[in-house]
């Protein structure tokens, strides 16, 4: 029989020509990007250049993705965080971090005026409401795949609406931890917004409130598919991209 060596699994960072010591690493734990050797590669990639991650472990967020299990959303996914956090640990061992719950960037004090910002601005701007839009159609287009392939029922509507919440409240968290750190940017794995002053130019509603967020260095993963920035045109994903954010 042929002698069929195994293909590894590679990161590698777009640094944009920018260099810094310390990194924001957001994690969704359900992604396949923060999972096993995936994980791993980007671990390794990123202590090539960087000395200190913040992570920010994006974990109660996922009740949104979690309706219609037996358990309440928000604790299923608080389980899942942790679990993820005991697998993980050896890997994240090999770079000096910190770690932030989803929860303490809830309690941030500015948290909720940025939340009912954004909402409101995703009412009223045709802008900030087509960046949104598009960022989530990655999501329900993949769980539309999903759903079919497994032969499951699929909403638009109320996947829709879900998807919508999850991704307002994931960017008002961003720009909060974006905040604590001002001038650090994320590495990140999946679909993500690909200009940090997007939502802050766009919002003509209470210029006292910034929404700026920190810059992103997607994370290319030799087994998955390339990061995208999602914001711009509603492309077809591979079904796996989904991952990212869980839906």
């Amino acid at each position: 029989m042929p002698n069929r060596r195994k293909k590894k699994y590679l990161a590698q960072i777009d640094w944009k020509d920018l260099d810094w010591g310390e990194i924001i690493l957001p994690i969704c734990p359900r992604s396949p990007g923060v999972r096993g050797r995936n994980f791993a590669a980007t671990i390794e990639a990123l202590s090539e250049r960087v000395t200190h991650a913040h992570v920010i472990l994006i974990d109660t967020l996922d009740r949104y993705n979690l309706y219609g299990q037996e358990q309440d959303p928000e604790l299923l996914a608080r389980i899942n965080g942790q679990d993820w956090l005991a697998e993980s640990q050896d890997v994240l061992d090999q770079l000096s971090h910190d770690v932030t719950m989803w929860d303490e960037v809830r309690a941030d004090p500015t948290f909720l005026s940025k939340l009912d910002l954004f909402h409101q601005l995703y009412r009223e701007s045709a802008g900030v409401r087509e960046a949104v839009d598009n960022v989530a159609e990655f999501y329900l287009s993949a769980k539309a795949w999903r759903s079919k392939e497994k032969s499951l029922p699929f909403n638009y509507a109320e996947e829709k609406q879900r998807s919508v919440a999850y991704l307002l409240e994931e960017f008002a968290g961003t720009s909060v931890y974006g905040s604590w750190w001002p001038n650090l940017p994320e590495a990140y794995w999946g679909v993500y917004v690909g200009r940090k002053d997007l939502f802050a130019q766009l919002n003509n509603l209470d210029s006292a409130i910034d929404l700026t967020l920190p810059e992103t260095l997607p994370v290319h993963l030799n087994r998955l598919p390339p990061p995208v920035a999602g914001e711009q045109a509603v492309l077809t994903p591979q079904p796996d991209i989904s991952g990212a954010s869980g839906f």
